[in-house]
């Protein structure tokens, strides 16, 4: 079972204002953010979407069983794959410190429409995350961080100055990922930003697909066609 608890009481006042609803430490949300020193996180329904997509399920390396937010940077791991998310904005600009959120804690965050997390210190050993609408707290959860140091998932990115990047329709990359029969390996061809995007994969029945998807071109970021229509 998930090591988390609900931790606001209703019955019980706070030890600072007085008014009702105190966490485990004897304060509400408001005078627990007034004590804030050195963590204040914000986290949104598209940062947990693509951080329980990468996720480690299997029991591995503990650490990597955990979400790292660190300032304005979320970071998600498994052995295979790094997923990291850059905030920016007033959602980055008010994250400061770091944690590393335990894989079961991340999978009851639940968010709603306009809903986001919101974590903050309880006390020396203990953080608490909250399920805001706004400035209403929906739900509260506390838990223990994760301890030991986060591997240093930028040494992973390769150092090529001369790397090609190529821009797709995110629809479009989507939509014929879903179309491609089977499991297991996919090859991906990419010759230079202007030149079409190639796919192919093969399946268990010996079958061969192949997908030519066209690069958005930047600046003006659209998507050239091959047939513009059909000639009379």
């Amino acid at each position: 079972m998930p090591d988390a608890t609900i931790t606001i009481d209703m019955e019980k006042t706070c030890q600072g204002c007085g008014e009702p609803g105190a966490m485990p430490n004897g304060l509400c949300m408001a005078c627990a953010a007034d004590k804030l020193v050195t963590l204040q996180m914000h986290i949104d329904k598209a940062d947990l979407k693509l951080a329980k997509a990468a996720l480690d399920n299997e029991d591995g390396n503990p650490v990597l069983n955990c979400l790292l937010v660190r300032d304005d940077t979320i970071v998600a791991a498994d052995g295979f794959a790094v997923v990291v998310r850059e905030k920016s904005g007033e959602a980055g600009s008010i994250n400061r410190g770091e944690v590393m959120i335990p894989l079961n804690i991340v999978g009851l965050l639940k968010l709603g429409k306009d809903e986001h997390v919101e974590i903050v210190e309880t006390d020396e050993e203990d953080k608490t995350a909250n399920i805001m609408r706004g400035m209403l707290t929906m739900a509260s959860v506390t838990f223990k961080p994760r301890e030991g140091t986060y591997p240093d998932y930028r040494q992973l990115f390769p150092a090529a100055p001369n790397r090609t990047w190529v821009s797709m329709d995110i629809e479009l990359l989507r939509n014929t990922l879903k179309a491609l029969p089977g499991e297991g390996a996919i090859d991906i061809g990419i010759v230079d930003p202007k030149t079409p995007v190639e796919l192919r994969m093969g399946d268990e029945d010996g079958d061969r697909t192949y997908a030519l998807m066209m690069p958005m071109l930047r600046p003006e970021e659209y998507r050239p066609r091959w047939f513009k229509g059909r000639e009379q």
